[in-house]
C-alpha cells in the first residue's frame, strides 16, 4: 500500500524527524539515488523532554539519564557510511532555508508527535510544491492535528491504531498563513 504513495524520482522529498535515517536509505537507492533527500533532526536530546528528565533525576531511578544523545550526528554518520547524498537540517535551520517545491513529505512518529505543526505549518505552506504530497503519523490525542487536517485538501487514513493514524494528504492550494 505505501509503495504507491512514494515519491516519484527525480523529486525533492523531505523528512521531518529522521532519527538515523534508515528510511532515507532504503528511499535513496530505491529511486537509483535520483532524488533530492533533505532530512531534519533534532540537534541534541538535552532538553527534549526535560519535565521527565527532571522527574527521573528526582528519583534517581534512571542512572543514563544525564546522558545526551546526538541524533543529528548520528544521522550525519549513518547516511556517510552508507553513502546516502542529503541535506541535513536542525529544525531551526529548516526554519531559515530556502528550500522550495517540496514534491513530498513524509514523517513517521514526528510529525505533529515530537514536532508540533504549528513548527512546520508555515514553512510548508510556502515551501511545498502545488501538488506536493505528505505521508505521515499523526497522535489521534493532540488538538494541533485538527489544524493540520484543515490545511490540505485530500486527507485519507491509510492505517491506525488506538493512539495514531498515518495519514496521505496532497497539499492544499489555498494554505493561508502568511
Amino acid at each position: 500500500m505505501i509503495g504507491k504513495l512514494l515519491p516519484n524520482e527525480n523529486e525533492i522529498v523531505l523528512e521531518l524527524g529522521s532519527g538515523l535515517g534508515f528510511f532515507a536509505v532504503i528511499l535513496y537507492y530505491l529511486l537509483h539515488k535520483n532524488i533530492q533527500l533533505h532530512l531534519v533532526e533534532i540537534e541534541n536530546t538535552s532538553n527534549f523532554n526535560s519535565e521527565f528528565n527532571y522527574k527521573m533525576d528526582q528519583n534517581n531511578t534512571n542512572a543514563l539519564n544525564n546522558d545526551h544523545i546526538l541524533p543529528l550526528k548520528l544521522l550525519k554518520e549513518f547516511l556517510d557510511l552508507n553513502k546516502v547524498k542529503a541535506k541535513i537540517y536542525s529544525p531551526e535551520e529548516l526554519k531559515e532555508s530556502n528550500l522550495k517545491n517540496i514534491n513530498f513529505v513524509y514523517s513517521f512518529r514526528s510529525y505533529c508527535f515530537l514536532y508540533k505543526i504549528e513548527e512546520y505549518a508555515k514553512f510548508l505552506s510556502h515551501g511545498m510544491a502545488n501538488d506536493g504530497k505528505i505521508l505521515c503519523d499523526a497522535s489521534k490525542q493532540k488538538k494541533q492535528n485538527i489544524k493540520f487536517k484543515e490545511e490540505f485538501f485530500y486527507k485519507k487514513t491509510i492505517a491506525e491504531s488506538d493512539a495514531f493514524e498515518r495519514i496521505y494528504a496532497m497539499k492544499n492550494f489555498s494554505i493561508g498563513y502568511n
